[in-house]
């Protein structure tokens, strides 16, 4: 499936990135580079050089504690992104396999029953009792597809399918900052798709919580970086093998159609 692909095509990032963390955690500070110290760009129409005074008269750029600090928190960042889109695309591929099978609602299991009773007939509330039996009624032959939104963002349009456009049109989300393990077995509950038989992952979990800590400026990034190169590695691991299986879960219950009726 192409969900899976993108993972492994964002994991590359990611492991090059980890790649070059080692790298800065290691050396200290950037040699030969005395060039660089009359480097010049052009901004807001001015020439300025911004390696000037960081880089030494012997050409030597330092990578002081600080700094290769923020440099490891970012993989925070880097890592819930990957974990989030990844989920975010696995959840997108397994509402198309159900919305483009042109399925009918008696056909569904329950869990899916309930997204589109949340979908299409969220009015119920406000509806007149002889109008809502009239419709349960009509339900069980509808046919179940979550239809493309278009979204516009500085007078861009954008259209958006599938999970996305669902919870778009129900008006809330229910992943945003807040993946870890825990919250991926309610989706799992919530949807209806097969977990792996170990859905725990306590670095995912620190994950989360370190990349919320700075988005919500809670922590600094030198705070955050504080981890040693060998525990942002084993975090690195552990997460993405955790990922990975959830996402062939994922996949497996699409090509099992676990959202069906059984």
């Amino acid at each position: 499936m192409d969900f899976i692909k993108d993972f492994e095509d964002r994991v590359e990032e990611t492991e090059k990135y980890f790649q070059f963390l080692v790298l800065i955690d290691s050396i200290g500070s950037i040699q030969n580079i005395k060039s660089m110290k009359n480097h010049k760009m052009i901004i807001d129409s001015k020439i300025v050089y911004p390696l000037k005074k960081k880089v030494t008269n012997e050409g030597v750029f330092y990578l002081d504690i600080e700094l290769t600090k923020t440099i490891k928190a970012t993989s925070f960042l880097l890592l819930y992104n990957l974990v989030e889109s990844s989920i975010v695309s696995g959840l997108n591929a397994y509402f198309e396999a159900f919305s483009s099978n042109k399925l009918k609602y008696k056909e569904l299991n329950s869990e899916i029953r309930k997204v589109w009773i949340q979908y299409k007939h969220k009015s119920f509330k406000n509806t007149k009792l002889p109008d809502i039996l009239k419709a349960i009624d009509e339900i069980f032959e509808e046919i179940v597809e979550i239809a493309p939104k278009t979204i516009t963002n500085n007078g861009n349009n954008k259209i958006v399918e599938n999970y996305d456009a669902f919870h778009l049109d129900i008006g809330k989300t229910d992943i945003s900052g807040n993946l870890d393990a825990r919250k991926i077995r309610e989706l799992s509950e919530l949807y209806g798709f097969k977990l792996p038989k170990k859905s725990e992952c306590e670095s995912l979990l620190a994950v989360k919580n370190s990349r919320n800590k700075l988005a919500h400026g809670e922590n600094s990034f030198s705070e955050i970086g504080k981890q040693s190169i060998e525990d942002l590695i084993l975090m690195k691991q552990e997460t993405i093998k955790f990922i990975r299986n959830v996402l062939k879960s994922i996949n497996k219950s699409i090509e099992k159609s676990a959202y069906k009726l059984t």
